[in-house]
């Protein structure tokens, strides 16, 4: 896969077939979000303390941020919603934007 086949050369490029998936609708971005929320719930020992549908506000703030980044402010939401306990995220539990590490991808090591 890649986000821009411009910069392969054409001899690679020619033995695949490209496909252009455009960005999801807002609309189809919180239908995203709610199987994201779903299969938090579901792959989660807690996840039946919570309720099962996502607020009608909350896929609304979601509806434009990838789908990376919606699992990571939803599994931050179930946290902060636990701490309240409470059954359902609210908009303060999704106001925090996920953040880049500078590390990127790989282990963290705690050396003493």
């Amino acid at each position: 896969t890649a986000n821009d086949t411009h910069h392969l050369p054409q001899p690679i490029l020619s033995r695949f077939v490209v496909l252009n998936i455009p960005s999801p609708t807002p609309e189809q971005t919180q239908v995203i979000a709610q199987n994201i929320y779903g299969k938090l719930l579901n792959e989660s020992s807690w996840g039946s303390h919570f309720f099962t549908q996502l607020s009608g506000d909350v896929k609304k703030i979601l509806e434009n941020k990838s789908p990376r980044n919606i699992r990571v402010l939803l599994t931050r939401a179930l946290g902060s919603a636990a701490r309240a306990k409470r059954r359902e995220i609210n908009i303060k539990d999704i106001s925090i934007e996920p953040t880049q590490s500078a590390q990127g991808i790989g282990f963290l090591a705690n050396f003493h």
